[in-house]
């Protein structure tokens, strides 16, 4: 049963011949297949671990990386069983350790997209002081300023197209809390519900999730905030937040 299981999920695999690599010069070499497979497997399993320190360091929630990590491992270890020692051959050990190159490339080719998104979005796009301003003019505007940024907000989430779109709309919801909150020390009363702190981060999450856009965009939206957040005081001052 064990070979059955470990032949399908072989085949299951994406299909890698290891043309061009150093699997194929060691094969070329006059190596023993199991030989090369094994350290195949040892040049995939290195590329992993790197890729999954980076892309932890990388990532806005490393909670849920570390249990997608655990989820694969057990993926891994069903599809690639490891032979009887008793009946183990060198054949069916290559075959093992193909299995687990494979399985071990694939996942380590996905940790990579995962910090290559975040490094390619540590520029953003979005213009801060237009986010906050974006929150602050309704705000001084209408009698009912929280009420005001809480339409402007939510016009924001329903027109979002990609990841600068769904930043932005984070930061509009965090000058919010932050706009909220300054007024509501000045004039010695408690913020409203919507922009008290666990309620908009709350918010923040359950929009985004909801948000028509790729799971990809949805993550560079994260990190690119995770990053830039920190802009949205600085932009208070700028555009004159507390100026009245």
């Amino acid at each position: 049963m064990k070979k059955i299981i470990l032949n399908l999920a072989i085949c299951l695999l994406p299909f890698t011949s290891f043309a061009d690599s150093e699997y194929d010069n060691c094969i070329s070499d006059g190596i023993a297949p199991a030989e090369c497979s094994g350290e195949e497997y040892d040049r995939q399993d290195k590329r992993l671990n790197i890729a999954y320190k980076s892309a932890m360091k990388s990532s806005a929630d490393q909670n849920l990386l570390k249990q997608q990590q655990r989820e694969w491992i057990e993926l891994r270890d069903a599809s690639c069983p490891k032979p009887d020692d008793d009946n183990a051959t060198a054949h069916s050990y290559d075959m093992h350790m193909q299995c687990l190159s494979r399985i071990t490339e694939s996942r380590a080719n996905e940790l990579e997209k995962i910090v290559d998104l975040s490094i390619n979005s540590a520029n953003t796009e979005v213009d801060y002081d237009d986010a906050v301003n974006a929150m602050n003019a309704p705000y001084l505007a209408y009698g009912n300023g929280a009420y005001a940024m809480f339409k402007a907000e939510n016009e924001c989430w329903e027109s979002i197209g990609n990841a600068t779109d769904a930043e932005r709309c984070m930061a509009m919801l965090m000058a919010g809390a932050f706009i909220e909150a300054a007024w509501a020390q000045k004039q010695g009363r408690v913020p409203v519900p919507n922009y008290q702190g666990d309620a908009a981060t709350k918010r923040m999450e359950e929009n985004l999730a909801k948000a028509k856009i790729p799971e990809e965009e949805k993550q560079m939206a994260r990190n690119n905030f995770k990053k830039n957040g920190n802009r949205i005081i600085p932009s208070m001052i700028n555009v004159g937040a507390l100026g009245r």
